[in-house]
């Protein structure tokens, strides 16, 4: 609605462009291994997730687990467990690149290099549970940095971005009077 002034540019990178991009060693890696994240999130940062998606339970004191597992979707590699201090710990295991959903392209879509601003960062290893190589790192960050363009924000823009296929983050925000809104939406196809 309202475009910061400054900063708050919107990144976008074209997950395809990406792939082609990368070494073949580094796509063989990925071919044969995907990414496991794991991660513990804060009892009162789960439990205001589930309450703004369950305000009839009028309070964080009356949520639980089997609320958390009601709204979140079934997801296959995907392990939850709460910890004795009322802390979550998550892990899945998710390809790093895949078919996107609009097409039959592979794209290098995922948040390996992402920082995590809201939540503890995420532990990102290959499903062996090895560590990334430092050259296939780098390898990324070469075919990212690329392949990246910012989206300089006006008053009234709108964008669309295919998660599937675009990995996007946002630049620094050094103007905070700006005033937007994001939705999620789910396609589904048969590519």
């Amino acid at each position: 609605m309202r475009a910061a002034k400054e900063g708050s540019q919107t990144t976008y990178c074209d997950g395809v462009r990406v792939w082609q991009e990368l070494l073949p060693q580094t796509r063989d890696i990925f071919a044969k291994h995907q990414l496991k994240y794991s991660r513990t999130i804060s009892e009162e940062r789960w439990k205001t997730f589930v309450k703004l998606h369950r305000p009839d339970l009028k309070s964080t004191e009356r949520v639980a687990l089997n609320h958390l597992l009601q709204i979140l979707p079934a997801a296959q590699n995907q392990t939850l467990r709460l910890l004795d201090d009322g802390s979550l710990y998550t892990e899945f295991i998710i390809p790093a690149a895949a078919k996107t959903r609009l097409s039959p392209q592979i794209a290098f879509a995922n948040s390996l290099l992402g920082p995590s601003f809201n939540y503890e960062s995420p532990r990102i290893v290959l499903d062996d549970y090895t560590e990334v190589p430092e050259e296939v790192l780098q390898d990324i960050r070469h075919a990212t940095e690329k392949w990246t363009e910012n989206i300089d924000w006006m008053d009234g823009d709108i964008a669309i971005i295919d998660n599937t296929r675009t990995m996007h983050g946002r630049r620094k925000i050094v103007d905070a009077n700006r005033s937007l809104f994001n939705t999620l939406s789910f396609h589904k196809t048969n590519v």
